[in-house]
C-alpha cells in the first residue's frame, strides 16, 4: 500500500509541496532531527489517517455494524503514523509489526524528503 502513496509526490500541487517545504525549513532550524516527523505528522495525521479511519468522509461505504473493520482501520492508521514518525511499537501486541516498520522506514523517509525538499527546486 505505501508504494502507491510514495508514487504520488509528482501529483501533489506545488502549493502543498511548498507548504511542506516551509514546515521542513522551520523545523530544521530548531530541531533538525525532527523534520521528517514534522512532515510525516502533517501529511499522515491530517490527510491519510482521517481518510482511512473514516472512509465515509470520502464517500467510501463500509458495513457500519462491523466493529472488526473499524478496529482494523484504526490499527492501519497506527502503523502509518508510526512509520511517519519513525517510532517502533512499545505495546506487546503490536511489536510484531516492528520488523515491517524497519523494512519500510527508508521508503517513507525518501517520500517525505521528496515532498519537502524537491518542492524548493520546483519553485526556483
Amino acid at each position: 500500500m505505501f508504494f502507491l502513496i510514495a508514487t504520488t509526490t509528482t501529483l501533489m500541487s506545488s502549493m502543498f509541496r511548498a507548504l511542506c517545504h516551509q514546515i521542513w525549513e522551520i523545523v530544521e532550524d530548531r530541531f533538525p532531527e525532527a523534520r521528517h516527523s514534522a512532515i510525516g505528522s502533517f501529511i499522515f495525521l491530517r490527510f491519510f489517517c482521517p481518510a482511512i479511519v473514516s472512509p465515509e468522509g470520502i464517500d467510501l461505504d463500509i458495513p457500519s455494524e462491523s466493529r472488526e473493520i473499524r478496529r482494523a482501520l484504526l490499527l492501519i492508521t497506527k502503523v502509518i503514523q508510526n512509520l511517519a514518525n519513525n517510532v517502533k511499537f512499545k505495546e506487546p501486541h503490536m511489536q510484531i509489526l516492528n520488523s515491517f516498520l524497519a523494512e519500510n522506514i527508508k521508503q517513507v523517509t525518501r517520500f517525505l524528503s521528496d515532498i519537502a525538499v524537491s518542492s524548493c527546486l520546483m519553485l526556483r
